[in-house]
């Protein structure tokens, strides 16, 4: 499961990614953050900060970048969908740097 290999990959503080409702980007100075908004409403951040790379977006599309060694994973949403990977009906994907798709939802 996807949930899995992302807490292997890109671990939270004290949280799962199957507890993530969305994920987001904070930029409270200079830098910004990846956080992850849990189901029961906490507001949790990668345990290595550095792995987010940052991200791009454009016409309510967007895309976070990671980063785990040598590899890299973009986070990919449509305008119309979030990033919500534990629910089948959005569409979120993972997808590694080489195009293959990892993840589809």
């Amino acid at each position: 499961m996807i949930t899995e290999f992302l807490d292997q990959m890109l671990p939270l503080r004290e949280a799962s990614h199957a507890q993530v409702e969305h994920y987001g980007v904070d930029i409270p100075m200079r830098y910004s953050e990846c956080y992850a908004k849990l189901v029961d409403g906490r507001i949790v951040r990668l345990r290595n900060s550095r792995q987010f790379i940052g991200w791009t977006g454009m016409n309510g599309s967007r895309c976070l970048l990671f980063a785990d060694g040598d590899q890299q994973i973009e986070l990919r949403r449509s305008v119309d969908r979030g990033f919500e990977i534990n629910k089948p009906e959005r569409g979120c994907k993972f997808v590694a740097r080489d195009g293959s798709l990892l993840y589809t939802s």
